[in-house]
């Protein structure tokens, strides 16, 4: 990626006469579908991330996105869940995003905190958990089960954070 972006940048460059050589020309094709992969997977997690409930009254959600996207989600967010506090945690790269209902700040955790907060459960989130895997097990049809397409469209790599895949 990086030498991808450095030969279209050092073609761009003023004073290089401008000329299109094959390299630019696929380094810029390879900056173009990496762009797609990140915002297809921006656009993923949108509808992926579930949020657990907390002891103190936070909602929590954990993620592992191929790529850094919470600076891409971080409005829609903001914007849909506007009157709760909620922490979004990128596992893969060790930081998150923190909303207090005011303002949203990038926060970085250690290991021992991070699972003494994802670990503690509250009975209502138990609840709500047990409601959406029998929500996800009543509209399961199985007569037209299409595991094909439902790995395309679900990738196994999601089901860790899931609560409808914790059965």
């Amino acid at each position: 990626v990086e030498t991808a972006i450095y030969r279209y940048v050092r073609g761009e460059l003023p004073g290089r006469g401008r000329r299109r050589n094959k390299a630019h020309i696929s380094s810029h094709i390879q900056i173009i579908k990496l762009s797609q992969k990140v915002r297809r997977e921006a656009h993923r997690m949108k509808g992926l991330i579930r949020f657990r409930q907390t002891s103190e009254d936070q909602f929590m959600a954990l993620i592992a996105p191929r790529y850094d996207v919470l600076p891409l989600v971080r409005r829609h967010f903001e914007s849909r869940f506007a009157d709760q506090a909620w922490i979004i945690y990128d596992t893969q790269r060790n930081y998150g995003l923190s909303y207090n209902r005011h303002e949203t700040r990038e926060l970085r955790f250690d290991h021992a905190i991070k699972e003494a907060v994802t670990g503690d459960d509250i009975a209502d989130e138990r609840l709500y958990r047990r409601l959406w895997q029998r929500y996800f097990t009543a509209v399961n049809i199985t007569q037209r089960n299409n595991p094909k397409l439902h790995l395309r469209q679900l990738p196994r790599r999601y089901w860790r954070y899931l609560p409808e895949k914790q059965l």
